[in-house]
């Protein structure tokens, strides 16, 4: 990856980060959430970074929380991997993140930005003992209830069965990723099996790290998908990842609570006055047959994921 360079809006002042990648039309709700991380953790030992590989700017009004903005030019170092109709050469940026940001982090913690950040000790997290291991990270929600399923990204390159992470939310340990030489394996692992990327760099970070990552709590990254949305009162939850469809800025079906599009809306208005405003439901549906689904589908996931939560006695467990 020598091709890939960065250029920073301002030094590092900590020796761990947040980071964030995103184009331009994913930047406001990436800066909401790290905003929301800023505000809870006042204290932070940490840096926080946004990550991009467009002309980006950061409203002045957001000047305070001192977020760091990384240019990334990659030079095409992933053009040749496989992408759909929605997506550019950036659904691959995470991967760039050991090389650009090594020289100044021994940790990140990498976050998607689809997210709700409602709690959690974040400089505890970014201390977390991974045991040696390059990568932490929540498993895929398909084994959350079913922990022995089978992914089909292992199966297609005929790897065993193996607990299979989440991409959404990674804590990275740069010390150990560069002693497991990941990025090399990741190449070498895109270029022998092109044809059987189906997650993008999901895939590919879990071929890498196969048997070989931390398991976080849930709670790190909750993903909101109709049979586990309710349990997410129960946990209580630190992030919310809105994996599907449905998200706070686009949510015709009323499947989430009202109360994310409030706070994405109250920070768009100051913060980005000129964006199309948020829709806001005042409640969620009611009685449709979308929500009996639900309602059912947790039910039924009752027993399985009580198993599941208490793997993890505190937020802080690892596994």
């Amino acid at each position: 990856m020598s091709q890939i360079t960065a250029a920073f809006s301002i030094p590092a002042a900590h020796r761990r980060a947040v980071v964030f990648c995103c184009d331009a039309g994913y930047l406001p709700y990436a800066l909401h959430a790290a905003t929301q991380i800023a505000d809870l953790q006042r204290d932070r030992q940490f840096d926080i970074c946004i990550v991009t590989m467009d002309d980006l700017a950061i409203p002045d009004s957001l000047t305070a929380h001192g977020l760091r903005l990384v240019k990334v030019t990659t030079d095409g170092a992933f053009a040749d991997l496989p992408r759909d109709a929605r997506r550019s050469e950036s659904v691959y940026l995470r991967l760039a993140l050991p090389h650009v940001l090594t020289a100044d982090y021994d940790r990140l913690l990498y976050l998607d930005s689809d997210i709700h950040v409602d709690g959690g000790d974040f400089n505890a997290l970014m201390h977390l003992d991974l045991g040696g291991r390059a990568i932490g990270a929540v498993r895929d929600t398909m084994q959350w209830r079913t922990p022995q399923r089978a992914s089909g990204d292992f199966t297609a390159i005929n790897l065993p069965p193996a607990p299979y992470f989440n991409s959404g939310v990674l804590l990275l340990d740069l010390i150990q990723w560069a002693k497991a030489d990941l990025s090399a394996r990741i190449r070498d692992l895109a270029g022998r099996h092109p044809d059987a990327i189906r997650q993008h760099d999901q895939t590919l970070l879990n071929w890498a790290a196969h048997c070989d990552w931390a398991e976080l709590s849930p709670v790190w990254n909750w993903q909101m998908t109709k049979s586990a949305r309710l349990f997410g009162a129960m946990a209580p939850v630190n992030i919310a990842h809105f994996i599907g469809p449905a998200k706070p800025w686009r949510d015709k079906a009323q499947e989430l609570p009202p109360r994310y599009a409030r706070d994405l809306a109250r920070f768009m208005a100051v913060h980005f006055p000129d964006h199309s405003p948020i829709p806001v439901s005042q409640t969620p549906a009611k009685n449709t047959p979308m929500m009996r689904k639900m309602f059912l589908r947790n039910t039924l996931a009752a027993a399985r994921m009580a198993r599941y939560l208490d793997r993890f006695p505190t937020d802080m467990t690892v596994r």
